[in-house]
C-alpha cells in the first residue's frame, strides 16, 4: 500500500511518500506563519509533492501534529509549537 506521511512542525512540515515501510520520496516546507488555512494549504502541498517526487498516487494519508486533538471541534488544542 502507498501511503503519505506528514509530520506537522512548527517551523516545517515534513512529507513522505511510502510504498510499506520503503521511503519513495521526502519533502520539507516551512510552516506557515499565519496558521489556519494556510497550514492546510502547505499541507497539501507537502503531500501533493511527495507523491510527485515518487511517480505515485497515495492510497491513504497519516497525519502527526503537535499537542493534543480536539476530535470534536476537529482541530488541535491548545498546539504548544504553532498558532491558529
Amino acid at each position: 500500500m502507498t501511503v503519505v506521511g506528514l509530520d506537522l512542525g512548527g517551523t516545517k512540515i515534513a512529507a513522505g511518500a511510502f510504498d510499506g515501510e520503503r521511503l519513495l520520496s521526502e519533502v520539507v516546507l516551512p510552516t506557515p506563519k499565519e496558521g489556519g488555512m494556510e497550514v492546510v494549504r502547505a499541507l497539501a502541498e507537502a503531500a501533493q509533492k511527495a507523491e510527485e517526487k515518487a511517480g505515485v498516487r497515495a492510497e491513504a494519508l497519516g497525519l502527526g501534529t503537535p499537542g493534543p486533538l480536539d476530535f470534536r471541534e476537529g482541530s488541535s488544542a491548545s498546539p504548544p509549537t504553532s498558532r491558529g
